[in-house]
C-alpha cells in the first residue's frame, strides 16, 4: 500500500514539472509564434518537419497531426535529406526545423540548401542564439530547464 502511494506522488511530481514547463513555453510566447501560424495558414505548398534525436521525434508527431488535421505535411530526416531526399522540398513549401540546441551538424548541413531553394524555414529551438535560429526567417523559442 505505501508503494502505491509514492508512484501516486511521483506522478503528480511529474505532472507538476510538465505544467511548470508549459508556464514557461506560455511566457516565451510572442508575435513570432502568430506569425509562424499565418506562414502556415499561408503555406501552399507541404510543411516539412524535421530534426533530430528527441527533436526528430517531436517533428513526426507534429507532422502526422498536421497530416491528419488536413495540412499536407511530412517528416524529413536530416541525415536522408543530405543524401538526395532535399529534392521533395520546393519553393512553396514550409520547413519547420526543431533542435534544442540548434547546432546538430545534420540540421546546419540543411540551411544552405534550404536557402537556395527559397522554401521558408521556422525554428524551433532554445537557443536563440544558434546557429539554426541565425539561419531561420521565423523564431520560436522554447525555454528548456
Amino acid at each position: 500500500m505505501k508503494k502505491s502511494l509514492n508512484i501516486s506522488r511521483e506522478i503528480r511530481r511529474v505532472i507538476d514539472l510538465e505544467a511548470q514547463a508549459l508556464l514557461r513555453v506560455r511566457g516565451a510566447v510572442d508575435g513570432s509564434y502568430a506569425r509562424a501560424v499565418e506562414w502556415m495558414y499561408a503555406c501552399r505548398g507541404k510543411v516539412i518537419l524535421t530534426g533530430v534525436g528527441k527533436s526528430g521525434l517531436i517533428a513526426q508527431k507534429i507532422a502526422a497531426t498536421l497530416s491528419s488535421t488536413g495540412t499536407p505535411a511530412l517528416y524529413l530526416q536530416p541525415g536522408e535529406a543530405m543524401h538526395g531526399s532535399l529534392g521533395l522540398i520546393q519553393r512553396s513549401d514550409l520547413v519547420v526545423a526543431i533542435g534544442k540546441s540548434g547546432e546538430s551538424d545534420e540540421l546546419s548541413g540543411m540551411l544552405p540548401a534550404l536557402r537556395a531553394i527559397g522554401a521558408k524555414l521556422i525554428a524551433i529551438t532554445a537557443n536563440p542564439k544558434s546557429t539554426l535560429a541565425k539561419q531561420a526567417g521565423l523564431v520560436l523559442i522554447t525555454p528548456i530547464t
